[in-house]
């Protein structure tokens, strides 16, 4: 007999096999969903708490990051959730005396085809998880309850439509709080003293970013640019999805798709730094760039011309044997593949894959790198046309599904055919040299100074970004002590930093630039940035950045210190077909 209740759990197929459900067929719409829990605290406990009296430091700014973390990476944990692109993560505390709880809150809020309560869900029990281990060397007694779906909706052309009533908590009773009981002595002899947005000691974290190019959307962390400045804004529309799951190296031969006949570059990548000396050589006030082609179904291997099709047949994993092979080929272009040199050094190198195309006579004429120290996996490829061509055919159905790539716009053609975009912009990629440098001042002004960021930073850095939780920052980017900053009293308003450095590769990446939406148009980021510039110049030679094509005011902020625009790119987010 047929279970009655089958048809209601669509994750079992008809044999009672559990799947992923497809949603391939839904509407992309506005999805929102609110969830809380609460965790319960002996007396005595949410004072230590409230006055950051723990020996592990701020526990609500480390549990806020974890909560964000946990959002961004549910499927990871979650086997059958599909990956999301997040838009927008909040996560809230509100202490509780009478009950002595903190009680949490996450919001959370995409434009995808299915729900994101799992991810709120997510959230709000690791984050409660987050602040029982940071409150257990003076609290035995703490529990974990009344977790629950506040209210989930979803919007296209519609009205928003309320999925579950708010009011849930008759869903699960809370614990009886604790009797009396006094919590453990705290053994530190010096509490940290400070703003409730400093953190004792770095919370785990991946590998940093290789990728200021995302970041660096206006400029670096997808912020928008006001009066020449980056600046925080509500209104970001940068996606992302935690990384998946994939075969090694060795599952490079598997059977590839078929593709489309042709590739023709649709515009053609500068290659001098001559480009951007000209003012009037860019005109980046309207973006004249068509949208990037869709595919409307895999096409066949056959159709790809014949130098594509021969060096498919020299595509292949690289291992460490090849490393000096391939830091001599990325070395041809060195401000082009900058990203590619910086995470040949660790600690990013752990975090790659390489993929190169092995000519007997000419060695690697193309490379294509994936890395995956990121909450999302990204793909960085260089060569010729009929190289990227080739990695990318061969290559695809080894690499996770959904991908955040960055190209030169003359691959534009070969990922359009392979994959459909979800959100692609158009960049410039500027560059420059020590020789070139124009330092800018960035002495105390108005009472403001800038001083070098540590992982104490890591909430008030956090906090600048909370209306963009799918930036591209990392806590272990504060290990190369080139992140600087400036704070007006507790607040901090301004910060920058980098990507990638490598002295033995000479170059390094500018990134993460960001100065709060109030803060606009009072020289903070000019002198943020040219703190950063000042330590990255005293170790390496060449500098690279990624900056939004249609932003003039970043443009015009970067070329202060003499960048110049050395190649037209396009990055985001995309789905194989």
């Amino acid at each position: 007999m047929k279970d009655p209740h089958a048809d209601m759990l669509t994750h079992l197929d008809e044999q009672g096999a559990a799947h992923m459900v497809n949603v391939g067929e839904k509407p992309r719409q506005i999805r929102k969903a609110t969830a809380k829990g609460r965790i319960y605290l002996s007396p005595g406990t949410l004072d230590i708490v409230l006055d950051q009296a723990s020996p592990k430091g701020d526990v609500l700014a480390a549990a806020r990051i974890a909560g964000i973390m946990a959002a961004k990476r549910t499927p990871d944990l979650i086997p059958l959730c599909h990956h999301v692109a997040l838009t927008s993560a909040q996560v809230d505390f509100a202490p509780q005396r009478d009950e002595q709880s903190i009680e949490i809150t996450v919001s959370v809020e995409s434009v995808g085809r299915t729900g994101v309560e799992m991810e709120a869900l997510t959230a709000v029990s690791v984050a409660a998880l987050t602040l029982y281990d940071m409150l257990k060397a003076v609290d035995k007694r703490m529990s974990i309850g009344g977790i629950y779906l506040v209210q989930k909706s979803k919007r296209g052309r519609s009205r928003p439509v309320q999925v579950v009533p708010k009011g849930g908590e008759h869903l699960l009773p809370p614990p009886v709080p604790f009797a009396s009981e006094t919590p453990a002595p705290i053994t530190s002899s010096a509490p940290p003293s400070g703003s409730s947005s400093e953190l004792l000691s770095p919370p785990p974290s991946p590998s940093a970013s290789p990728m200021g190019a995302a970041a660096d959307k206006t400029p670096v962390v997808g912020v928008a640019l006001l009066d020449g400045e980056p600046t925080v804004s509500s209104g970001s529309e940068r996606q992302e999805s935690p990384l998946m799951e994939s075969p090694g190296p060795s599952a490079l031969l598997g059977p590839p798709s078929s593709m489309p006949s042709s590739l023709t570059p649709q515009a053609e990548a500068i290659e001098d730094f001559g480009y951007g000396d000209d003012e009037a050589s860019i005109d980046v006030s309207i973006h004249e760039l068509l949208p990037m082609p869709v595919a409307h179904e895999a096409p066949s291997m056959e159709s790809l011309p014949a130098l594509v099709q021969a060096k498919l047949e020299r595509v292949r994993p690289l291992e460490e044997v090849d490393h000096q092979a391939l830091r001599a080929f990325l070395l041809e272009s060195r401000m082009e593949a900058a990203y590619l040199l910086g995470d040949l050094d660790d600690p990013f190198i752990e975090h790659t894959r390489w993929y190169g195309v092995d000519d007997p006579e000419d060695g690697l004429t193309g490379v294509l790198l994936w890395y995956s120290g990121l909450s999302m996996p990204t793909i960085l490829p260089m060569g010729s046309v009929e190289d990227v061509q080739a990695l990318v055919a061969r290559v695809r159905m080894s690499l996770p599904r959904r991908i955040f790539a960055s190209y030169l716009l003359d691959h534009r053609e070969t990922f359009a055919q392979f994959y459909r975009p979800i959100s692609v912009k158009p960049m410039l990629r500027m560059a420059l040299r020590r020789e070139d440098w124009r330092p800018q001042p960035h002495d105390e002004a108005g009472g403001l100074t800038v001083s070098r960021m540590s992982h104490r930073d890591t909430a008030a850095i956090m906090s600048l970004y909370r209306f963009y939780p799918d930036n591209f920052f990392e806590p272990a980017q504060l290990d190369t002590g080139m992140y600087y900053g400036i704070r007006d009293g507790d607040e901090l308003v301004s910060v920058a930093g980098i990507h990638v450095l490598s002295d033995a590769q000479d170059v390094a990446v500018l990134g993460n630039v960001v100065t709060h939406v109030d803060r606009r148009g009072e020289g903070l980021a000019t002198r943020t940035v040219s703190r950063v510039l000042d330590a990255i110049f005293e170790r390496v030679g060449h500098v690279a950045l990624n900056v939004q094509r249609d932003n003039p005011s970043a443009i015009a902020c970067y070329r202060k210190f003499g960048f110049t625009v050395l190649c037209d790119l396009e990055e985001g987010w995309m789905e194989r077909m």
